[in-house]
Protein backbone atom coordinates (compact mmCIF):
# COMPACT_ATOMS: atom_id res chain seq x y z
CA UNK A 1 0.00 0.00 0.00
CA UNK A 2 1.61 3.13 -1.14
CA UNK A 3 -0.36 6.89 0.63
CA UNK A 4 1.46 9.33 -2.08
CA UNK A 5 1.90 12.83 0.28
CA UNK A 6 -0.60 14.53 -2.15
CA UNK A 7 -2.74 12.20 -0.30
CA UNK A 8 -5.53 13.67 1.71
CA UNK A 9 -5.46 13.37 5.69
CA UNK A 10 -7.86 9.98 6.00
CA UNK A 11 -4.88 8.42 4.20
CA UNK A 12 -2.67 9.85 6.43
CA UNK A 13 -3.84 8.79 9.38
CA UNK A 14 -3.97 5.30 8.41
CA UNK A 15 -0.14 5.85 8.88
CA UNK A 16 -0.65 6.45 13.02
CA UNK A 17 -3.20 3.88 12.95
CA UNK A 18 -1.00 0.88 11.02
CA UNK A 19 2.03 2.17 12.69
CA UNK A 20 0.63 1.32 16.36
CA UNK A 21 3.10 0.20 19.48
CA UNK A 22 6.54 1.21 19.89
CA UNK A 23 9.06 1.98 16.94
CA UNK A 24 11.24 -0.76 16.98
CA UNK A 25 14.49 -0.14 14.21
CA UNK A 26 15.20 2.64 11.92
CA UNK A 27 17.23 1.65 9.30
CA UNK A 28 18.32 3.39 5.66
CA UNK A 29 18.38 1.91 2.51
CA UNK A 30 20.02 2.63 -0.27
CA UNK A 31 20.08 2.16 -4.13
CA UNK A 32 24.08 2.02 -3.29
CA UNK A 33 26.70 3.29 -0.84
CA UNK A 34 28.44 5.84 -3.13
CA UNK A 35 27.03 8.08 -5.75
CA UNK A 36 28.53 9.97 -8.36
CA UNK A 37 26.76 13.43 -9.42
CA UNK A 38 24.97 11.28 -12.40
CA UNK A 39 23.48 9.60 -9.71
CA UNK A 40 21.90 12.25 -8.25
CA UNK A 41 20.96 13.85 -11.16
CA UNK A 42 19.34 10.52 -13.10
CA UNK A 43 16.02 11.16 -11.57
CA UNK A 44 15.30 7.46 -10.12
CA UNK A 45 14.47 6.68 -6.51
CA UNK A 46 17.59 5.65 -4.61
CA UNK A 47 17.30 6.60 -1.11
CA UNK A 48 14.82 5.45 1.88
CA UNK A 49 14.13 5.58 5.46
CA UNK A 50 12.73 2.12 6.89
CA UNK A 51 10.91 2.68 10.04
CA UNK A 52 10.01 -0.93 11.50
CA UNK A 53 6.95 -1.20 14.07
CA UNK A 54 5.79 -4.37 15.53
CA UNK A 55 3.07 -5.01 12.84
CA UNK A 56 4.22 -3.15 10.10
CA UNK A 57 6.95 -1.19 8.22
CA UNK A 58 6.88 2.06 7.25
CA UNK A 59 9.01 3.30 4.23
CA UNK A 60 9.44 7.74 3.67
CA UNK A 61 11.14 6.95 -0.02
CA UNK A 62 12.67 10.18 -1.48
CA UNK A 63 11.06 10.14 -5.18
CA UNK A 64 14.45 11.45 -7.55
CA UNK A 65 12.37 12.31 -9.96
CA UNK A 66 10.75 15.69 -7.75
CA UNK A 67 12.65 15.13 -4.92
CA UNK A 68 9.26 14.38 -3.18
CA UNK A 69 8.66 11.90 -0.20
CA UNK A 70 6.57 9.02 -0.33
CA UNK A 71 5.00 6.94 2.47
CA UNK A 72 4.42 3.43 1.91
CA UNK A 73 4.08 0.02 3.67
CA UNK A 74 5.51 -1.63 0.27
CA UNK A 75 9.52 -1.67 0.33
CA UNK A 76 11.42 -0.49 -2.77
CA UNK A 77 12.13 -3.01 -5.47
CA UNK A 78 15.39 -2.81 -5.16
CA UNK A 79 18.09 -5.33 -5.90
CA UNK A 80 21.07 -5.73 -3.18
CA UNK A 81 20.30 -2.05 -1.80
CA UNK A 82 23.26 -1.05 0.89
CA UNK A 83 21.27 -1.07 4.25
CA UNK A 84 22.60 0.90 7.54
CA UNK A 85 20.97 0.62 11.11
CA UNK A 86 20.45 4.34 12.13
CA UNK A 87 18.69 3.01 15.07
CA UNK A 88 21.51 3.84 17.49
CA UNK A 89 22.52 6.94 15.88
CA UNK A 90 21.27 10.18 16.82
CA UNK A 91 18.06 11.05 16.50
CA UNK A 92 16.68 7.51 16.27
CA UNK A 93 18.14 6.40 19.55
CA UNK A 94 15.85 9.02 21.16
CA UNK A 95 12.59 7.74 19.42
CA UNK A 96 13.64 4.09 19.09
CA UNK A 97 11.03 2.40 21.97
CA UNK A 98 8.85 5.04 21.65
CA UNK A 99 4.85 5.06 19.98
CA UNK A 100 4.32 7.24 16.80
CA UNK A 101 1.57 9.80 17.71
CA UNK A 102 1.51 12.33 15.10
CA UNK A 103 2.29 12.61 11.33
CA UNK A 104 2.77 15.97 9.38
CA UNK A 105 2.76 16.69 5.68
CA UNK A 106 4.91 19.40 4.73
CA UNK A 107 4.82 21.55 1.49
CA UNK A 108 7.31 23.78 0.37
CA UNK A 109 6.70 27.13 -1.21
CA UNK A 110 6.97 26.20 -4.73
CA UNK A 111 4.17 23.51 -4.16
CA UNK A 112 6.63 20.57 -3.41
CA UNK A 113 5.67 17.71 -0.98
CA UNK A 114 8.91 17.46 0.50
CA UNK A 115 9.16 17.40 3.52
CA UNK A 116 7.42 14.54 6.91
CA UNK A 117 7.18 15.43 10.36
CA UNK A 118 6.70 12.44 12.89
CA UNK A 119 6.06 12.96 16.64
CA UNK A 120 6.84 10.16 18.65
CA UNK A 121 5.56 10.07 22.50
CA UNK A 122 5.95 7.37 25.53
CA UNK A 123 2.48 6.94 26.88
CA UNK A 124 0.53 6.79 29.06
CA UNK A 125 1.99 10.14 30.75
CA UNK A 126 3.82 11.59 26.76
CA UNK A 127 6.52 12.67 29.11
CA UNK A 128 9.06 12.06 26.47
CA UNK A 129 8.07 13.92 23.27
CA UNK A 130 10.28 13.95 20.25
CA UNK A 131 9.93 15.66 16.74
CA UNK A 132 11.54 14.18 13.71
CA UNK A 133 11.25 16.16 10.31
CA UNK A 134 12.25 14.32 6.90
CA UNK A 135 13.04 16.42 3.87
CA UNK A 136 13.80 15.27 0.13
CA UNK A 137 16.58 17.47 -1.13
CA UNK A 138 18.77 16.14 -3.94
CA UNK A 139 17.41 12.85 -4.03
CA UNK A 140 18.49 11.79 -0.56
CA UNK A 141 16.47 12.44 2.55
CA UNK A 142 17.64 15.25 5.25
CA UNK A 143 16.81 14.46 9.08
CA UNK A 144 16.23 17.36 11.48
CA UNK A 145 15.09 17.50 15.02
CA UNK A 146 12.56 20.09 16.19
CA UNK A 147 12.70 21.24 19.16
CA UNK A 148 10.56 24.02 21.13
CA UNK A 149 11.90 27.39 20.97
Amino acid sequence: MTLMIEDNGEKLSTVCERCSGKLLRVRRVRTSNAFTAEDLLSCEDIEALEFQFPDVVLWVICIGETDEIRLSFAAPSWTNPDIVDLSNDSPWNNVVGLELRFVWLLENDHGYRDGVQFEFILPPENERIYRVELESAASQILVYVVEPA
